[in-house]
């Protein structure tokens, strides 16, 4: 059960372990290695026409998961989040990154759907609201229907992904997306 006790934070101007996890890995996210200088994510890129970087058709997801469940897993930590719908979450995005790898050494590539973008989109909202200052005691609400909401999202786009493999078994190699 979520603790309902009134947390002990810092104010404003401290930064607990999930904003310093969130903050450090939002700012490299937009970063490519592979460019001597810093260039744009990958949504400008493409709006550009520039071609994707193999770094960031690799990393990109990675990172996405990376930052969503280590902050997650800090804010369980803390107490603040409950334990379930992170380990819900986890379980789906261990299951479909497996997949991926799978099924990539087939050839076949799985393009994130665009119900799994959404899940993406609630969950760094759920923890952005439930780390940011003004949100984090006093809108618990807010950060707890996001968190619920992205939980929907995320077995939704899972059961998505699999109905997709279902089909698509027995096919030749090609895009599941």
């Amino acid at each position: 059960r979520m603790s309902t006790r009134r947390r002990r934070r810092g104010t404003a101007q401290t930064m607990s372990p999930p904003h310093v996890l969130h903050a450090a890995t939002r700012r490299e996210h937009h970063r490519d290695p592979e460019q001597p200088q810093p260039q744009p994510c990958g949504v400008v890129r493409r709006e550009r026409g520039d071609r994707e970087s193999d770094f960031g058709r690799l990393f990109d997801p990675l990172a996405d998961k990376v930052l969503v469940l280590g902050a997650m897993f800090a804010l369980v930590s803390r107490d603040i989040y409950w334990i379930v719908p992170v380990l819900i979450i986890a379980a789906r995005e261990v299951a479909i990154s497996m997949y991926r790898v799978l099924v990539g050494a087939k050839g076949i590539s799985v393009p994130a759907s665009r119900l799994a973008k959404w899940k993406t989109l609630f969950q760094q909202l759920s923890v952005g609201f439930a780390i940011a200052p003004l949100t984090s005691d006093d809108a618990t609400w807010l950060w707890l229907w996001l968190l619920w909401i992205s939980v929907v999202l995320t077995a939704g786009s899972g059961v998505q992904y699999m109905w997709r493999a279902h089909r698509l078994r027995g096919a030749t190699p090609a895009t599941a997306g």
